[in-house]
């Protein structure tokens, strides 16, 4: 069975069913990929600051009930040493990377930022999934040459035809 890692937005589509303006067809969009990936027998991680990032606009009140939605669909993988030690490396790789430091600049992205999507990469690495379901620009631009970082695909829906005579 081949692992997946979901980021933020995606599950944010297809569990939360929110979509800023101008994102609504992506919510569909999520759940046909989701269903996807189940019929075709992914195994779907989600590392633990992608959690993060999904509970800091939810209700405190509210994140026990959303954890065990998650939970119950998706494997919830923390952030290990093992996952550190990777982290430490893709950073110390990255680090004097010319090209990277000016996308930096360019796009405004914080040390904090790049730190989180590092983790993700590292988690996402050291579990052997075979790439990173990610609408993220910023991440494609900083880890695809560690980890594919993929778009969600447009499945579609598959409709009920009724051939009525």
């Amino acid at each position: 069975m081949s692992v997946v890692c979901l980021d933020t937005h995606i599950v944010i589509w297809g569990i939360k069913k929110q979509a800023s303006a101008g994102q609504e067809s992506l919510i569909l969009q999520a759940e046909n990929f989701l269903k996807w990936l189940d019929l075709n027998k992914k195994k779907i991680i989600i590392p633990v600051p992608v959690i993060s990032e999904l509970l800091v606009p939810i209700p405190d009140s509210e994140h026990e009930k959303f954890l065990e939605i998650i939970h119950s669909k998706f494997r919830v993988i923390p952030f290990d040493e093992v996952a550190a030690v990777k982290q430490a490396q893709i950073f110390n790789l990255k680090n004097d990377d010319t090209a990277i430091r000016e996308y930096r600049t360019a796009h405004n992205i914080t040390r904090e930022r790049l730190k989180i999507d590092y983790q993700i990469a590292s988690i996402t690495l050291v579990r052997g999934a075979e790439c990173i379901y990610s609408h993220d620009p910023h991440l494609k631009r900083f880890v695809d040459d560690l980890i594919a970082v993929k778009e969600m695909p447009n499945l579609g829906s598959q409709t009920e035809l009724s051939f009525i005579p």
